[in-house]
Parts: structure tokens; C-alpha cells; sequence
């Protein structure tokens, strides 16, 4: 018998799989499709994949500039897509020798979820991660459908400026598409902070991404791609902090509960609802959870923007660091962007941090970590980072307030 039973072989699922296997527990994981979930079979790992040929395109563009001549490159899309499927496919062979060296037990089939568990366990405590799925209008590409397009299409229109939108468009481009981008009332990624969408849409449109208010305003394209539109597996499965459902003996995590749609969001709240489905009492801090948007320059954040800050009652400090300071983002001949700090610099609690340029996402991990040991923002300043590095942005923005 087993001391857990959970629905999803995704990034929540194995997560809480994982979890309660560390603890001791029998635990049963339920997945009638590929382990792994959308992140590793058509999410954020292929995605990952395709945006590191396009970046190395954009590289070899720039090569002539350290010196390094170079002929004219383009991407093989039928090459790219067969090295984004690669890519895919090995961290999928290690999700499964995961599950494996751990001794889950892995039911390959669909799974019916009530008030008294799942089909089969009643009575066993559940986690359920069945995540959500792309939907799209007819003849709209969805975010899943476009990762299949036989060729590059001569026009692209995409419908949002939300983060899969942003990052389908940079590829695309880089591809050589002629891209059309609706953003609603003119404002891309809404939820960031605004002057660095701002920097993003700037660099997209000088590789030629074009940026419109309204559908009626674009041309006719080729294809019409609606990126952003997902929806539960389950919809209306709501949790509190610690996971749990209204439906006794069951919690969920991560896609299935709506957004942000977020791997590492997934994987805390896999943890977490496990944790507590064996009689834990672990919550989850959202506002600790960094994202990203995989465009070139990279947007990450982590917390609260300057204005949500301010809207919530604080009065913020923001310290700020330039990469075109930065010794290391010179070197690398990638030095447009900036980070923000934004601090109570009464308390000296962080509150949130927002960097677009060259290694965002790693940086801003420095600045996740701080808060979630609860460090003031004056002990990021007193940091020693290598010399040069892009860490001591992070020391640069925190001195500067």
C-alpha cells in the first residue's frame, strides 16, 4: 500500500515523488503521458534549446567586433529542432533514472481525482500535478503546435507580449521571420518592471520585431501564434500557502494551480504539498521565486517591482548597477542593460530585484537566495565577488543605495 500517491510526471510530480521518498514514504506516481511534463518535453527546456542557437547566432553577428571574422550563418531550422529534441530527451533520461534510483513506483495511466483521493488509492494522501495545457483559437498556433512547424513561417503574428510570446518572437526573428507583435495597450510584460520591458522591446525591435496595440493594426502573416493562453488540466483545483485543496486528503502544485507558470514554482510546491501530505507544515513564499524571460538580452526578477512596492505602502530605495560599468559585461562585449535592487531601507528587508542583459538569470539568483535566508540588503554590498564577474553587479546596486 502505498503512503502517497501523485498524479503529474512533471516538474511538480516528480518533485513530490522525490520528496516523499527522501522521507521514507511508499509513494506511487500516476502519468499516462512522457515523464518529464510540458517543461521538458515542450516548455522550458526545448525552449531553452532553441534560444541558444538563436543567441549564437546573435553572437557570431557580433564576432567581428573581437575580432573574430566569421561567414554568414543562418539557422537550420530542421537542425535546430532535431538539437532541441536531444536536449529534450536527456534531461527527460535523467528525470526517469531519477525516479528510478529512487524507487517510485511510476503507473503509466490516467488518474480520476475526488474527495476521497485518487482512483484506486482512496484514502491515500494525494498530490496532484496534472499541470495545464496550451489552448489557442482556431487556426492560431498554440505555444505547444509551434515547437512542431515544419519550416520557419516568411511572417509571424503573435497574439500578447507575456513571456512565451517574447521569446517565440526573439526566435523567430533570429530565424527570419518578419514578426508582428500585439501588445495590449502598448505594454510589453506587464508584471515587470516597466523600464526594463521597455529595454527588452527596444532590442527585439531593433532586430526588426515590429510592436503594434491592437490585432487590427497588423498585416495579414503566415501564421498567427497565441503563446501565453494556457489553462489547468484541472480547473478551479485552488490551494492556500501550504498546498492543501478543498477536497479532503488532497494537494496540488504547480501548473494545475494557475500561474505564474513557473518550473521552479512547480517543483517548491511539489515539495511542499508532499511535505505536507505526510503531516508537515510547510508554506510556500511566492514573492521568493525568481523568473525569467528567455529573450536576448535575458530579463530575470525575483520580488516585488518599484511600484508594486510603493502600492503595497513602502516607500522603496532602489539601488541600480549599469552593465555598461561593469568590467565583466565589458569584456564580454555585452554591456547594455541594468540591474535593480529595490530594499525597505528602513528594515533593510530586500524586497525584489530586476535585471535584463547578459547572465540576468544567474545574477538575480544571488539576490533569491538573499531573501530567502532573510538577509538585509547591506550584507549583498559586503560580498568579495571575483574580479571581474557579473556577480558584483549585485554588490555595485546594493552600495549604491
Amino acid at each position: 500500500m502505498a503512503d502517497l500517491v501523485v498524479v503529474g510526471g512533471g516538474p511538480a510530480g516528480v518533485a513530490a515523488a522525490l520528496a516523499g521518498r527522501r522521507v521514507g514514504a511508499d509513494v506511487v506516481l500516476v502519468e499516462r503521458g512522457l515523464l518529464g511534463g510540458t517543461c521538458v518535453h515542450a516548455g522550458c527546456i526545448p525552449s531553452a534549446a532553441y534560444h541558444t542557437s538563436a543567441g549564437l547566432l546573435l553572437a557570431l553577428g557580433r564576432a567581428a567586433a573581437v575580432g573574430v571574422e566569421t561567414g554568414g550563418a543562418t539557422l537550420a531550422w530542421e537542425r535546430v529542432q532535431a538539437w532541441a529534441s536531444r536536449a529534450s530527451e536527456a534531461v527527460a533520461a535523467g528525470v526517469r533514472a531519477r525516479l528510478a534510483y529512487a524507487r517510485v513506483a511510476v503507473e503509466a495511466r490516467s488518474a480520476a481525482v475526488g474527495p476521497g483521493g485518487v482512483d484506486g488509492y482512496q484514502g491515500v494522501p494525494a498530490v496532484v500535478a496534472a499541470g495545464a495545457r496550451s489552448v489557442a483559437p482556431a487556426g492560431v498556433l498554440s505555444n505547444d503546435a509551434v515547437m512542431g512547424l515544419a519550416e520557419v513561417p516568411g511572417s509571424l503574428l503573435v497574439l500578447g507580449a507575456g513571456r512565451f510570446s517574447l521569446e517565440w518572437a526573439d526566435l523567430f526573428a533570429a530565424a527570419g521571420s518578419r514578426v508582428t507583435v500585439v501588445a495590449e495597450g502598448g505594454r510589453v510584460l506587464p508584471g515587470e518592471d516597466a523600464d526594463l520591458a521597455g529595454f527588452v522591446q527596444l532590442a527585439l525591435e531593433e532586430r526588426g520585431v515590429a510592436f503594434v496595440a491592437d490585432a487590427t493594426d497588423a498585416v495579414d502573416a503566415a501564421a498567427t501564434l497565441s503563446a501565453d493562453t494556457r489553462e489547468p488540466s484541472l480547473p478551479g483545483l485552488e490551494v492556500d500557502q501550504t498546498c492543501r485543496t478543498r477536497l479532503p486528503g488532497v494537494w496540488a502544485a504547480g501548473d494545475v494551480t494557475g500561474p505564474r507558470w513557473l518550473s521552479n514554482r512547480a517543483r517548491v510546491q511539489g515539495e511542499a504539498a508532499a511535505a505536507n501530505a505526510l503531516g508537515g507544515s510547510v508554506k510556500v513564499r511566492e514573492e521568493r521565486l525568481p523568473r525569467n524571460v528567455n529573450t536576448s538580452p535575458e530579463l530575470a526578477a525575483v520580488g516585488l517591482t518599484e511600484a508594486e512596492a510603493a502600492a503595497g505602502g513602502v516607500e522603496p530605495a532602489v539601488g541600480f548597477a549599469d552593465l555598461a560599468a561593469s568590467p565583466r559585461a565589458l569584456t564580454l562585449d555585452r554591456a547594455a542593460g541594468a540591474l535593480k535592487l529595490v530594499v525597505d531601507a528602513e528594515f533593510g528587508e530586500i524586497l525584489g530585484a530586476h535585471m535584463v542583459g547578459v547572465g540576468a538569470g544567474e545574477v538575480i539568483a544571488q539576490v533569491a537566495l538573499a531573501m530567502e535566508l532573510e538577509a538585509d540588503y547591506r550584507d549583498l554590498a559586503r560580498v568579495a565577488h571575483v574580479h571581474p564577474s557579473l556577480a558584483e553587479l549585485v554588490t555595485d546596486a546594493a552600495a549604491s543605495i
